[in-house]
């Protein structure tokens, strides 16, 4: 008896095993198709995913272990039947109440074969619909969701709005008024209403003739969220404006005295004397950087650059450009960029270099080569292939937060990288690809569309190569973000310099940023400041346990503070508001963790935000500042007061950010985030705190002198008087107003900086002793200081 139940149990574990080795690996384990009922979705069947791009409504929904997705469903309305069954199914939701729904379902068969499904419905039931659609309805959705300034056209006033960009030249005998990126006209009125807006389209780009005296023609240019462009004409009869046709506005134009044959709206820019009634200027400066923006008039065209007597570019069929930038690294490093287009809107740049022997035209790559000054010695790595690798992780209130790592071989130790307000791990420190954005987007401020311009079939742009990357993944982690962010790239920029220096370069997006979710329903807000501290401490916690790949790890609070042994160095940098997070971070763990723990080797401020005065630069918001931060705790979610939408300028760097990354906020603030600035200033400024700083933690703040987002009198009262007993705490100023420091522009500058102090302070690093740095650094020693250094920057 007991033999054969030996027996059976040895053929039953035999059994078993021959079960288990010829089990075939791509037939899926036993699940249980379910239904998702997109309006009442069961959580604890699904898995959700909603990081509100552009700050539309965009929950995913995959389904969890043991089921599959087999059906979706809105209510009793069955919407799409998946198929085959068992397959990976991700379903996202896309909309903005009150406006219209589309939904994406992305397959991903057994054998790997992807596939796409497209549903739209506005009021209507709903239908199937092809890719390019469902991605122009999305790219509709994208632009309703931005907040703009909602203007009535006022002739009479319209020339001291700063709302328009006014093109009054006498070199025009037109008078031309193009619209800022955050203004929308509704309405146009000289003293009756000319035009009004009907449905869903605005009005960008007003040309008055004449120039001087009473306007008796007019014609507007008007878009639609589906970038629809229309034209209009008036003509002003009997003191009355009347529409018109393009043909009756032509004849009505010569009768007024306008003269064809002279007319000419090509103009040519002179980078060493810039004409001012030609041509908008944006300047910077950090240190020996320049970066100088030039952008034309609305109403002109350029179709030639030069330096003096020297041509940079000329136009030698019908291309013309809108936007000419130029950098300098003091009077060694001479580049340019000029932004061409032609009337079918095909778009592209252009990159030059200035040589012994004159400009020259060079690639992208030769380009942000130069840039970034790529070819320095003091970089020790090669990155053959970047890869960038993203993971995620539940913090303190649950909510899903991304993370990202880019590796190196044989690294020298770890770099965590904290990201500023609106933006996100990529936005901060991760450049735009100014090709891909500019051939997609174009750069239109304003309409450069003339009515003397041949009829042409303008280039219709692709939404679904803008956008098709955000939906056709199955999970974020494991993923490299620049597949799924066209938009941006590694060459060039802060990361692959820190990378290249030989450290391994960790970051993550803040809750309510770039990939992460948001606790409420809000982007760029959080109910409390203090929950930026406990994820960054989360955040480092993660990386020194080498937790980063498990997606599983959550708030756990009892091993937070422990002192965790690492065979690297550990450095923590935050930029502008990551600045204040990560000052606040290290002054949280050493107040709960027990004594003699250890946290980060040490602590780099990039434009650290530790005071905002700036922002209270009227005595009117002074005064009103307490009451502010009162109303502010009240209603935390509303938009805040004194707040404008976003404007990008005439900078490319902000029109990409607003336009074409979903991720970044462009949005006016919430009246919590607009205050908390203040208050956490404050907060990492209190005398009290500073016994949380280790004295021996080497701290180094890296600022310009005229910044005006974050003034330059936090890191020096941090330095001079909060950290003063300290010999490793140090302020390095740079003349200039740059603000956002990672910028490829100035890693020529910041990194060899960093490379210095770094190695300076840790011998293991280079096998130099430790650098001995005064313990007070006054405006003028830190001025010093960066004197000694600027050497470091390539000539």
């Amino acid at each position: 008896m007991v033999r054969a139940l030996i027996l059976a149990l040895i053929f039953l574990f035999y059994g078993k095993v021959i079960a288990l080795e010829t089990v075939t690996p791509d037939v899926p384990a036993k699940t249980t198709g379910v239904t998702l009922d997109i309006s009442q979705p069961n959580l604890s069947i699904f898995e959700t995913f909603n990081p509100k791009p552009h700050n539309i409504e965009t929950p995913s929904y995959t389904a969890k272990s043991g089921y599959f997705i087999d059906k979706v469903v809105e209510g009793g309305t069955t919407i799409h039947e998946c198929s085959p069954k068992g397959a990976f199914v991700k379903v996202t939701h896309c909309f903005i109440k009150d406006v219209f729904d589309i939904i994406h379902v992305y397959t991903v068969d057994l054998d790997g074969r992807k596939n796409a499904r497209y549903f739209f419905k506005d009021g209507n039931p709903w239908v199937a619909i092809e890719e390019e659609e469902f991605y122009d309805h999305f790219n509709a959705l994208s632009i309703t969701g931005h907040e703009f300034q909602k203007k009535t056209f006022k002739l009479d006033k319209a020339k001291s709005d700063w709302n328009f960009y006014i093109n009054k030249s006498p070199k025009s005998p037109f008078a031309v008024y193009g619209t800022r990126s955050t203004t929308r006209v509704k309405e146009i009125k000289d003293g009756t209403t000319i035009w009004k807006r009907e449905k869903d389209e605005w009005c960008t780009k007003l040309t008055f003739y004449p120039r001087e005296g009473e306007h008796k023609l007019l014609w507007i240019v008007t878009k639609d969220p589906y970038e629809n462009e229309n034209i209009l004409y008036y003509s002003k009869v009997s003191g009355s404006w009347k529409s018109v046709d393009k043909g009756q506005y032509l004849e009505d134009l010569a009768k007024a005295g306008f003269d064809r044959s002279t007319f000419n709206d090509r103009v040519t820019l002179d980078i060493s004397n810039v004409d001012d009634k030609l041509f908008f200027i944006d300047k910077y400066q950090v240190d020996i950087v320049v970066a100088n923006r030039y952008h034309v008039l609305p109403g002109f065209r350029m179709n030639k650059v030069v330096q003096g007597k020297e041509t940079i570019w000329e136009s030698s069929d019908d291309r013309f450009s809108i936007h000419f930038r130029f950098h300098g690294r003091g009077n060694d490093t001479s580049l340019g960029v000029i932004f061409t287009t032609n009337t079918k809107k095909e778009h592209k740049v252009l990159y030059y270099r200035k040589e012994e022997d004159g400009w020259k035209e060079i690639d992208r790559n030769e380009y942000y080569d130069a840039l970034s000054c790529r070819d320095n010695s003091i970089y020790t790595h090669e990155v053959d292939k970047p890869d960038i690798v993203m993971s995620s992780f539940r913090n303190k209130k649950g909510t899903k937060l991304i993370s990202y790592l880019s590796k190196v071989e044989n690294a020298k130790g770890d770099i965590i990288l904290t990201h500023g307000i609106r933006g996100s791990f990529t936005v901060d420190f991760c450049k735009f690809d100014m090709d891909w954005n500019y051939e997609r987007y174009g750069f239109e401020i304003f309409p450069y569309c003339s009515i003397f311009d041949e009829p042409v079939t303008v280039k219709k742009v692709s939404n679904t190569e803008r956008y098709r990357s955000y939906f056709e993944y199955k999970t974020l982690e494991g993923m490299n973000p620049l597949d799924i962010l066209h938009r941006s790239q590694y060459r060039g920029t802060f990361v692959e310099a820190l990378n290249r220096l030989g450290y391994n370069v960790y970051g993550y997006d803040h809750q309510s940023h770039g990939f992460s979710e948001a606790k409420t329903e809000n982007r760029c807000h959080v109910e409390d400041f203090k929950d930026y501290i406990y994820d960054t401490l989360q955040f480092i916690s993660i990386v020194k346990r080498g937790k980063f790949s498990d997606s599983s790890e959550k708030w756990d609070e009892d091993i937070l503070y422990n002192s965790v042994p690492t065979d690297k160095k550990t450095f923590l940098l935050g930029h502008s508001m990551g600045g204040n997070i990560v000052m606040q971070a290290v002054q949280k763990f050493y107040k709960n963790a027990e004594k003699g723990a250890g946290f980060v080797d040490s602590l780099i401020g990039l434009s650290a935000m530790l005071d905002v005065s700036p922002y209270l630069d009227k005595w009117y918001k002074k005064a009103a500042r307490p009451i502010l931060e009162l109303d502010a705790y009240c209603q935390p979610k509303k938009k805040a007061y004194f707040q404008y939408p976003y404007d990008i300028g005439i900078q490319f760097e902000r029109f990409a950010d607003y336009h074409t990354d979903m991720l970044y906020y462009s949005n006016i603030y919430t009246r919590n985030t607009a205050m908390s600035s203040f208050s956490a200033c404050r907060r990492v400024m209190k005398d009290h705190r500073k016994k949380f700083y280790p004295k021996d933690l080497p701290t180094l703040f890296v600022h310009t002198e005229s910044d005006d987002h974050c003034d330059i009198k936090g890191p020096r009262d941090m330095v001079n008087k909060k950290l003063k007993e300290s010999k490793v705490a140090k302020l390095i100023e740079l003349s200039g107003c740059g603000h956002y420091l990672p910028a490829s522009q100035t890693v020529p500058i910041l990194v060899p900086l960093l490379e210095k102090w770094l190695n300076g302070h840790f011998s293991e690093m280079n096998g130099e002793r430790p650098l001995q740095v005064p313990s007070s650094v006054k405006e003028d020693s830190a001025v010093l200081a960066q004197k000694k250094l600027r050497n470091v920057a390539p000539k």
